[in-house]
């Protein structure tokens, strides 16, 4: 690989990586210009490997998607089965709500579970994801109130509900027990997911 002042030039087609890693996370080429900062003409020539992108459009590129530089030079792994050990949890929490990853490190990796906890009458808020993914959760325990798009959704144990993500919405813990979720987010809207309820 070579870095110079016009652009990184590679064994591997870079351009068509980074179209496959877009598309993989339902970005539009104009959705990952605004989030970028790259203009859709820039990143549609380099998707094309009409130009040979510089290093900062790469970083930027590859912030924007929630990725490393290197996976835009690695070809696919070949391992299709990842074992996740509960001892490879990260469980974070704030203020009585605590979130866990479940199953992280498929390339390219589409779904990401999450499994969200939290004391009773704890609420939390989120914003709109301009983008079409789908969220799912289930009711593992306790009762759990959803506010979407100003209208509520309750669940309870083996409940489940589906939704886009680019409602805004709300979780309250109603009850007087600890409440338990998984979630499933098309990826990368879960991280997106735990920095909000994080920050």
């Amino acid at each position: 690989m070579k870095n110079n002042e016009t652009g990184i030039k590679a064994n591997t087609k870079v351009g068509q990586r980074i179209r496959s890693l877009r598309k993989k996370r339902k970005l539009s080429v104009r959705e990952l210009a605004e989030i970028s900062g790259l203009s859709a003409i820039a990143i549609s020539k380099i998707e094309r490997d009409q130009v040979s992108p510089t290093l900062s459009s790469l970083e930027r590129l590859a912030r924007a998607m929630e990725l490393k530089l290197i996976d835009f030079f690695m070809e696919e792994l070949e391992d299709d089965v990842i074992i996740n050990q509960h001892s490879d949890m990260d469980e974070e929490e704030v203020e009585h709500v605590s979130i866990a990853s479940l199953a992280t490190g498929l390339r390219d990796q589409s779904l990401e579970p999450y499994i969200l906890k939290m004391d009773p009458g704890q609420a939390i808020n989120f914003e709109a994801i301009p983008n079409k993914s789908e969220v799912f959760v289930w009711c593992l325990k306790g009762s759990s109130a959803f506010t979407i798009n100003q209208k509520l959704y309750e669940i309870n144990p083996s409940d489940n509900l589906l939704f886009r993500s680019y409602a805004s919405f709300s979780i309250h813990n109603p009850g007087e027990d600890d409440n338990e979720m998984l979630f499933v987010f098309e990826a990368p809207l879960g991280k997106h997911f735990a920095n909000q309820m994080l920050r």
